[in-house]
């Protein structure tokens, strides 16, 4: 029995790594059962926890799935789903909240209805995902999401995700301020793909001079890994010449990668917050609108999470999760000039 739900974990890795970029993790329950929004400490959520069940052969609509949600359950799951992470993962995940918390001023954003924190089985395995959410003057969105899974007895299976995308606000930063994104997936205390990136929402794909110069001074140097992964081709479209998609040969390599995120969303903040103030041109504005939509549209082609998703929950939900949550487009451009 262990072994079969051993295996069922490795299957959802193999389909994990198959379609892991910045847009990463999509498992095939991902339903959000609780609201959860604002500057909360180590990804806690402060709702009702939530269970669903989701079918593996038949398709429910969002109401169906409303309507299956068992709330109130006590759980075996620690409360902070990072407790239950590999290591290197919680504390990145530790880094990226002290990184924002120093450099930012967060704000409240609330997640759309019934999209918090929840915990799901499928097939006999369980996963409990976790969001945390914020806002600031330069971002319009800060997204991150942390997931484990485990078996009946609350013991973890070996499959981890971290997802974390950090959206510019086009109107505040204008249209040189790129798309901060990091992904890992863990399979059995290793560490099996990891990717960060500074993605450029300009037209001509380019990061600019300010932010290369930081880039290569600051976080050049944790760069030098042996096992580098092939991007998607939909990734090759949206991701920086500066993009490290790799696999950590060891706990140096794991320490380095955490080290390399912790630098380039410092650098990230910092940046961007020069921005504010500036008056930026319709022109300006209208370009990041363009650049962050075309990234959502190509994140959004990944074939791979939209099928898992579709056969879990249905396409009505599938759709709304992807267009609401995952990749949300910002505003339409103003009719004048922003300051």
């Amino acid at each position: 029995k262990v072994e079969s739900m051993a295996g069922r974990s490795m299957a959802v890795a193999a389909v994990l790594l198959a379609s892991t970029t910045v847009s990463a993790f999509m498992a095939p329950m991902t339903l959000r059962s609780t609201r959860q929004a604002g500057p909360v400490a180590a990804l806690s959520s402060r709702a009702v926890r939530g269970v669903y069940a989701a079918p593996s052969r038949r398709r429910l609509s969002m109401q169906q799935a409303a309507a299956t949600m068992t709330l109130e359950r006590k759980s075996k799951v620690p409360a902070n789903v990072r407790d239950m992470m590999y290591a290197p993962m919680g504390k990145l995940a530790t880094v990226l909240e002290e990184v924002l918390h120093a450099k930012m001023e967060l704000m409240p954003f609330e997640l759309p209805e019934n999209m918090g924190y929840v915990e799901a089985t499928y097939e006999g395995d369980q996963c409990a995902i976790q969001n945390s959410v914020w806002r600031t003057k330069s971002f319009r969105k800060i997204h991150i999401e942390l997931a484990t899974f485990f078996n009946k007895k609350g013991e973890g299976t070996g499959l981890d995700v971290l997802h974390c995308v950090v959206f510019p606000d086009p109107e505040a930063v204008g249209h040189t301020v790129p798309m901060f994104g990091c992904d890992l997936v863990c399979v059995k205390s290793k560490i099996t793909a990891a990717i960060v990136d500074l993605s450029p929402v300009s037209s001509d794909k380019k990061l600019p001079a300010d932010y290369l110069e930081a880039f290569e001074r600051r976080a050049g140097k944790f760069t030098k890994f042996t096992s580098p992964r092939d991007l998607p081709e939909f990734g090759k479209l949206i991701f920086s010449d500066q993009c490290q998609f790799v696999r950590p040969v060891d706990d140096a390599e794991e320490a380095m990668f955490v080290d390399l995120c912790r630098e380039v969303l410092s650098l990230h903040c910092e940046l961007a917050d020069t921005r504010l103030g500036i008056k930026h041109e319709k022109r300006s504005v209208q370009e990041a609108v363009d650049g962050q939509t075309y990234y959502c549209e190509q994140q959004s082609k990944n074939d791979k999470t939209r099928r898992i998703l579709n056969q879990s929950f249905g396409v009505e939900w599938t759709d709304m999760y992807m267009a609401q949550v995952l990749f949300d487009v910002p505003t339409p451009v103003p009719t004048e000039s922003v300051a």
